[in-house]
Order: C-alpha cells, then sequence, then structure tokens
C-alpha cells in the first residue's frame, strides 16, 4: 500500500491544530513560515482534499483535517512509545550519526567516508544514516537528524557550519545540442530554452535562483520533475536543459548522452557545508567532518 503522506505532515496537523496559527505552529517545529505553508499545501495536494481554511486570520480544521488530525494523534503517540521501548530494551553499541541532505545532492564523498570509518566493520562504533529531506535546515533543527550536508546556508546563530569542499554550478545538456560548443554560458543564452527543475513542488530549486537572478532573462518554460535521475533521462532526450553542481553530474557524464558546460556569474560558485546544531556537539560528528573532508580534498586532487 503506498501512501501519501509522511510523518512531517502529521506532526504538522496536529501543531497547527494544538497552536490555531501558523506562525505559533511554525515555532514550535523550528520552520519557518513559508515551509510550513508550502508543507499545508504539498499535503493538501498529495490528498487532493482541502484540511485547513482561514477565518478572522486563523486556521481551522476542515472535516477531513479533523480525521486526519484523529489519526495523527494516535500514530504520532503510538510511534514514540515504539521508539522509547526500543531505545530501552535494545541498546546498540555503534552511535548513530544522521546525515540529512536534499534529493538534489552530491554524494562522491560517501564511499571514501565509509571506507575511513570502517562501517563495513562491525566492531566499529560509528554507523551513518542519510535522511534524503527538503529541508536539511529544519530537519536539524527539529532534531531529525544530527548533520546536513548542503551548499552554504544563511548566517544562523543557532548553527555551527563547516566548509567541506567547493562545487560550481553547470548547465546540462544533450549531446547535441547547438550550445554544446560554447565554453561558458549565461542567461541570456536560455531565453528560448526549457529549464528541467528537479524538485516535484512548484518553488524554484536553489540552483535555478542562484544563476537566473534577474527575472527578465528566466527560460520560456519550467518542467518540475522529482528525480535527479529522471531529469537527467529528459535532458538526454532533447527535452530541455537542467543546471546542477559539477560533482552532481559527474557520474552521468559516464554514457556520453549529455554534456556538461560552465556558467558565467557570480552565484554559480558552490561552497559546500556540514551544518549542525550549536550546543550540540557530537563528537562523532565532528569526526565525520573531518573525515568527509578529508575524502574530498583527495577526490579533487587537493
Amino acid at each position: 500500500m503506498s501512501l501519501k503522506l509522511e510523518i512531517i505532515h502529521l506532526q504538522m496537523i496536529k501543531e497547527i491544530a494544538d497552536a490555531g496559527t501558523i506562525t505559533k505552529a511554525a515555532e514550535t517545529l523550528c520552520i519557518t513560515q513559508s515551509a510550513l505553508s508550502r508543507r499545508i499545501s504539498e499535503a493538501e495536494r498529495r490528498l487532493n482534499i482541502t484540511l485547513f481554511e482561514k477565518k478572522n486570520k486563523k486556521l481551522y480544521l476542515t472535516t477531513a483535517g479533523q480525521r486526519l488530525l484523529f489519526s495523527a494523534d494516535k500514530i504520532l503517540k503510538e510511534l514514540s512509545i515504539a521508539e522509547n521501548d526500543l531505545n530501552a530494551r535494545f541498546q546498540i553499541d555503534k552511535e548513530l550519526v544522521t546525515i540529512g541532505m536534499e534529493p538534489y545532492s552530491c554524494h562522491d564523498w560517501l564511499a571514501g567516508t565509509l571506507d575511513r570509518t570502517n562501517i563495513r566493520n562491525s566492531a566499529d562504533k560509528i554507523d551513518i544514516r542519510l535522511n534524503v529531506t527538503l529541508d536539511p535546515i529544519a530537519s536539524l533543527k527539529e532534531g531529525d537528524i544530527d548533520l546536513a550536508i548542503l551548499p552554504k546556508p544563511e548566517q544562523d546563530d543557532d548553527l555551527n557550519m563547516t566548509p567541506l569542499f567547493t562545487d560550481k554550478l553547470v548547465a546540462v545538456l544533450p549531446r547535441d545540442h547547438v550550445l554544446n560548443s560554447n565554453e561558458q554560458l549565461s542567461t541570456q543564452d536560455f531565453a528560448d530554452e526549457t529549464y528541467i527543475a528537479h524538485n516535484a513542488g512548484l518553488e524554484i530549486s536553489s540552483e535555478y535562483d542562484r544563476f537566473f537572478n534577474d527575472q527578465s532573462l528566466n527560460p520560456k518554460k519550467t518542467i518540475h520533475i522529482g528525480m535527479v535521475d529522471a531529469v537527467i533521462s529528459l535532458v538526454s532526450q532533447n527535452y530541455g536543459f537542467t543546471i546542477l553542481s559539477e560533482r552532481t553530474v559527474k557520474p552521468y557524464l559516464i554514457n556520453n548522452a549529455i554534456i556538461a558546460i560552465p556558467l558565467t556569474g557570480t552565484g554559480t560558485r558552490l561552497e559546500w557545508y556540514a551544518v549542525s546544531k550549536a550546543g550540540n556537539e557530537q563528537v562523532k560528528s565532528m569526526q565525520l567532518e573531518r573525515i568527509i573532508r578529508e575524502v574530498s580534498a583527495d577526490n579533487t586532487g587537493a
């Protein structure tokens, strides 16, 4: 059975019902109001049902929303009981570090990191779990992950940020595209092109924002696709172009169906960071940050 909602949607509906406003619920969930609004829209889109209605600047549950809240309360309570029970009854020798990353990301550091931490050796005392999340910073603040790896976020006094490696944005085009002879591409080159976004939602990706920072120079059309693999497949079949980091697209260049061309502009340089909550430093998380940085340096020959 395929479920349409995730735990974060159940937490969302419970907190909004308890708080009565998006402002208070967002504070409790440690996310921005706009992120919570998008989460509401995503849940309603997946269910094709209206869950909330607004009256006098307050949110109220619809009949459908009340039905979902009833189940959310039971599911969240049972899940909490189960987790506490497992923690009490089955102590794991390894220290688990959960790393949060966006669906689009680069993973060229992962194999070397696993080797250096000897994850494959059961005698080791550290274990890694990757958690794909649309909002790594929110997941970090909510305690769902221990460490986030992403391009440099905005400064936040509640976060520790450690630089890992550098990267750059590139345009990904089909091999026979008319622009493939250019050494660099600018926003003007894509005025008549179709942009294929790697996010399924209607919000624009961060790569798009970094490059197309002048609204008058946007591509003529945007297609939203939820997976990088699917985006690459469409690009290779001449449905359009996309923008990814050079380290992300590198493994896909092997099949020779696509090419990657550097982009001009100040926003095309990427600095990847390891981000953790301030005041909640874990020795293993800090060790992983160092190892990832070393492995990445080895991969680039730095």
